[in-house]
């Protein structure tokens, strides 16, 4: 594993400067499928709907399926199925996100779930929070194709989500 693939956050994905993103698995199965064992420099919470298979986070071999979350961190190691079933969403962000909107600096680490400590980087939220932060995503996500295709910019109208699992 000395030469593992690493995938950085694409700031300039829409054409402005972007510090979170809403993405489908879909979105990013050929980048699966070329490079099953990767590193993310970024924060990366994969939200499972459909498929159940094993991943591996960090030599931790993790069975997930629908209703299922996984939480990674800057330079953890993702192992996948080259060609996974899952479906789902993925909440990806960079840590200047949460500093660019939040006076305490410190707050992503107070996160358990989002710290290098943490006992697993899997979470198995109760179904009524999960179908809620999937249609928050879902939103997300619409908000921010606006803003690409309206070059208005992004204008978040949801509830922040604070998230305790």
């Amino acid at each position: 594993m000395k030469n593992i693939h690493k995938y950085n956050f694409f700031k300039k994905k829409y054409g402005e400067h972007l510090l979170a993103d809403v993405v489908t698995i879909a979105d990013f199965k050929k980048y699966i499928q070329k490079n099953p064992v990767h590193r993310l420099t970024y924060f990366d919470i994969t939200f499972i709907t459909k498929g159940s298979e094993s991943l591996m986070i960090n030599q931790t071999k993790l069975p997930v399926g629908p209703g299922d979350v996984i939480c990674s961190i800057p330079r953890d190691v993702w192992i996948w199925e080259k060609q996974t079933g899952l479906e789902g969403y993925a909440l990806v962000f960079e840590e200047e996100f949460f500093l660019s909107f939040f006076n305490n600096k410190l707050f992503l680490y107070d996160l358990t779930f989002l710290q290098g400590e943490r006992a697993s980087a899997f979470v198995k939220p109760d179904e009524a929070l999960f179908s809620q932060i999937l249609e928050y995503l879902k939103k997300i996500k619409i908000e921010i194709q606006k803003g690409e295709n309206s070059h208005v910019g992004l204008n978040f109208d949801y509830p922040v989500l604070i998230i305790r699992f």
